[in-house]
């Protein structure tokens, strides 16, 4: 698959604005920096959890 084909969206670490980019273009970004676009909630018996 091509890397410029695939859309990637996602909430930056600094004030969390939504960025967007296709992801050939976002490769040396580090993903596990950046904020949750959304919470993963779960309840009490739930399975599977959402975020996982």
């Amino acid at each position: 698959m091509a890397l410029g084909l695939v859309d990637v969206e996602w909430a930056d670490g600094e004030g969390g604005r939504l960025r967007n980019s296709v992801l050939e273009a976002v490769s040396r970004i580090r993903f596990e920096s950046v904020l949750p676009v959304r919470q993963f909630t779960s309840y009490r018996g739930q399975r599977p959890f959402t975020g996982w």
